[in-house]
């Protein structure tokens, strides 16, 4: 038996499949450490990761984290009523994982779930639902280490500062 580790900080949902090389492959919603759909294949040497797809987060509304640490304001998303600040430490997803929400195929993996549009605006966040979910798809190649999406469609560049304050 060997450890690899956590996959996520907080996990929302899972599944693990025995890939057809003999591998598994685990797809893990988590909030933290990676905020996203977090794709892990492993086997008893390795261990490959991937996060196809993230999602937004509530910044912290003061300097100072629960941690203790204190952060500048995120001026880029402050508004008049709300000042934001660079940390955050979300534990809604606004996303659910499909049933069977991860399948192999011949060239690569499928992803099925559910998000909020746009995925990456911060500025939509606090409740448990915030907008309308719309079914999502996406499909990557087999390697994770490839980092590689296989599905046509638009890209959403972004992210936001986690509880550490890493970008």
């Amino acid at each position: 038996v060997r450890n690899h580790g956590q996959t996520s900080g907080h996990s929302f949902g899972n599944s693990l499949l025995l890939a057809s090389d003999g591998s598994f492959i685990s797809m893990d919603l988590g909030d933290n450490y990676p905020r996203g759909i977090n794709l892990v294949r492993f086997d008893s040497r390795s261990r490959r990761s991937f996060v196809p797809y993230g999602f937004k987060t509530r910044h912290g509304t003061s300097p100072t984290s629960p941690a203790g640490g204190t952060y500048p304001e995120y001026t880029e998303i402050s508004t008049a009523e709300t000042t934001y600040y660079k940390w955050s430490n979300d534990n809604y997803v606004y996303t659910e994982l499909g049933h069977a929400g991860l399948v192999e195929v011949a060239d690569g993996l499928l992803i099925f779930f559910s998000g909020e549009q746009p995925p990456l605006d911060s500025s939509l966040v606090g409740s448990t639902l915030n907008a309308a979910r719309n079914a999502g798809f996406v499909k990557v190649g087999k390697d994770l280490s490839q980092r590689q999406v296989l599905s046509p469609g638009s890209a959403q560049t972004g992210g936001d500062y986690g509880f550490n304050g890493n970008w």
